[in-house]
């Protein structure tokens, strides 16, 4: 029988995204790869892409995809685009470098008078992985075609809902805020401080409700979707990387229905809390959550996935995350329509296991 379907593969790397899409279309398979986890998740991810690829006879990716530049989403793409294991016809990539620019002398003088020190050096980390990022490909890919990301844009048979030049430059106007700084320099504190910090301000946050700040890297994450008829109706897929409340409503602005009751989602940023609010979360209703989350707990406080969100996601759908009762594999798949005929083994979803 032709194939004509879509697979989705997340891999196990923890509080880390890499995702392997490979779409169908009358035998014809498109492999993409969006975001590659930290640097040192490299060796897993290029065997798994290895095994990926050959499955289809080639080492050839059609499309990488970098949704943002943070350390757990682009360090193992630095590290593919710095090799020569596979070829990659097109890469998706914010170049910042022209336009879009982060860190302008009047953002640093500002976060250094807040004494947002710890903001400050993330993201001219981030800023330098981007630049790294895009030399490796103009120097080791030259037969690359570098594209920069706009809404409207497919990659593939995925299409870019999110960000526009408009609320890009948006969120990095957020920066020029010092209240907004000193709360995302808070955030940033209370997760690499201490156990007790860690413990006080979790159990402070499970009175709150969902959804909240999110720093403007994260909000400007591609956002994706990917579209199937299936009879009279449509099923969506959402890819959302670490995106954020924002951006999810800067979406809906333009698409006010057609997200309603989403066939499969990712949940953004590990299932963190902050992410997705109630209203988000009634409107998409997703039917099946995949979540990339280690599931590491401290004193019994869970920090990705958020309990009270998964909780809430379960009242529309099957939840899944890549810390809970994962194969022997390394990978969950979600697969839709006539795609290859793989030996694998039901997943479970979270708190469900008998």
């Amino acid at each position: 029988m032709m194939k004509n379907g879509i697979e989705i593969f997340f891999q196990n790397l923890g509080d880390a995204d890499s995702i392997f899409v490979r779409t169908w279309e009358n035998d014809v398979a498109t492999n993409i790869l969006i975001d590659g986890g930290y640097k040192k998740d490299y060796p897993q991810v290029k065997g798994f892409l290895t095994d990926r690829l050959n499955e289809t006879g080639t080492s050839q990716i059609d499309h990488l995809v970098c949704t943002h530049c943070h350390d757990d989403h682009a360090g193992g793409l630095l590290a593919l685009a710095e090799s020569s294991d596979f070829s990659i016809s097109k890469a998706w990539v914010h170049d910042t470098r022209s336009h879009f620019q982060l860190l302008t002398e009047n953002r640093k003088k500002l976060m250094k008078q807040a004494g947002a020190n710890n903001l400050l050096q993330k993201l001219l980390e981030t800023e330098a992985r981007r630049h790294e990022l895009l030399e490796a490909l103009e120097e080791n890919h030259p037969e690359t075609e570098v594209i920069e990301p706009s809404v409207g844009d497919r990659i593939g048979p995925l299409i870019i809902l999110s960000p526009s030049d408009a609320f890009f430059h948006e969120q990095l106007f957020r920066l020029d805020d010092s209240d907004t700084v000193k709360e995302l320099e808070a955030r940033l504190t209370e997760n690499s401080g201490s156990f007790a910090q860690f413990f006080e301000a979790r159990t402070a946050s499970a009175e709150k409700p969902l959804g909240g700040l999110v720093g403007p890297v994260n909000e400007t994450s591609l956002v994706l979707a990917y579209c199937r008829q299936v009879n009279d109706k449509e099923d969506v897929y959402l890819f959302t990387a670490d995106a954020g409340c924002d951006a999810f409503n800067s979406i809906l602005e333009t698409l006010p229905t057609q997200l309603q009751g989403l066939k499969w989602m990712q949940v953004p940023h590990h299932g963190s809390r902050k992410n997705l609010n109630e209203d988000l979360i009634a409107y998409f209703r997703p039917k099946t959550c995949m979540i990339s989350a280690s599931g590491i707990q401290k004193g019994g406080v869970v920090k990705h996935p958020r309990i009270k969100l998964v909780n809430k996601l379960k009242e529309y759908g099957k939840v899944y995350s890549m810390h809970y009762s994962v194969s022997g594999s390394g990978w969950l798949r979600q697969t839709a329509g006539t795609v290859l005929d793989m030996k694998t083994v039901p997943a479970t979803p979270l708190y469900e296991k008998t």
